[in-house]
């Protein structure tokens, strides 16, 4: 039973009992009583228990469409009708959990990454360090040996000095004839030459320039300066020699190093055919 309608019926029972009971007597208020208490009695077994452990106005009251029906009037006949509450479920938590579990592999991403830079920066700092500290060791073992060390290899440099070997003269009685000869042995073009004068190469080139200078006398004695020309094949070299107008000397020098032989130009200039082994 609906409480409105208990209620009602416990105030009906009470105004009976209290209008009639002074004109007919106590019997008549006893009367009245009665109805009350019996609708108290009807309240407490009306209401079930869905009701009496409710949480709210919406576990107490009935469905509109029930309390809308044409049947409504009638009290005693109406049945209360529980209305079906979804009760709260797991249904979201999963997707909650998948939710931490993607910002904390982010989290562990990061560090992780935070952590590789630091890493990699202790690294570069502790071989700069260690660098430091060899070259340290280098300088103190240079100031105590008196010899610098410098483990890397350092090419050969130009001397500072301002002189340089820029060529080399030759004296001829034709210096257009020897030239030739030396042109062809060693494959190098005239350069610009002033008149009576045969220049090989240029200055300036990686290999000293050859100078023949014109002279009146012939070559008397041993020349104390020569050109040593390396080759690839002794006989041959000799061979294209003679074939320029040259000649052998017939001298011969066999060293660990390689084999010398002495041939001479048109003008009997003495120089060395080399060939070095290995």
């Amino acid at each position: 039973m609906r409480k409105p309608v208990t209620t009602a019926a416990v105030l009906v029972g009470l105004g009976i009992g209290v209008a009639i009971g002074p004109s007919l007597g106590a019997a008549a208020l006893w009367s009245g009583v009665a109805i009350a208490v019996l609708g108290v009695a009807l309240l407490l077994v009306g209401r079930r228990t869905p009701d009496l452990v409710g949480d709210g106005p919406a576990d107490r009251d009935e469905d509109a469409g029930v309390a809308d029906d044409a049947t409504s009037t009638d009290t005693t006949a109406a049945a209360p009708r529980r209305r079906n509450r979804p009760r709260p479920g797991l249904g979201g938590l999963g997707t909650r959990v998948e939710q931490i579990l993607k910002l904390a592999e982010e989290q562990a991403n990061d560090h992780r990454a935070e952590a590789r830079r630091e890493s990699e920066a202790i690294v570069t700092a502790a071989r700069r360090e260690a660098e430091a500290i060899l070259n340290r060791a280098h300088q103190q073992a240079a100031r105590t040996t008196g010899n610098r060390r410098d483990p890397s290899p350092v090419p050969p440099t130009r001397a500072a000095s301002p002189n340089a070997w820029s060529g080399v003269t030759i004296d001829c009685l034709d210096p257009e004839r020897v030239a030739r000869f030396w042109s062809a042995l060693l494959g190098r073009a005239p350069g610009s030459s002033p008149e009576g004068w045969v220049y090989l190469g240029e200055r300036g080139e990686p290999q000293p320039r050859l100078v023949f200078q014109p002279v009146s006398e012939r070559q008397t004695g041993k020349v104390r300066i020569h050109l040593d020309v390396s080759v690839d094949d002794i006989d041959e070299a000799m061979t294209a020699v003679v074939n320029l107008g040259g000649r052998s000397t017939g001298e011969r020098h066999d060293y660990e190093e390689g084999v010398v032989v002495v041939m001479t130009d048109p003008e009997d200039h003495e120089f060395c055919l080399v060939q070095y082994y290995g």
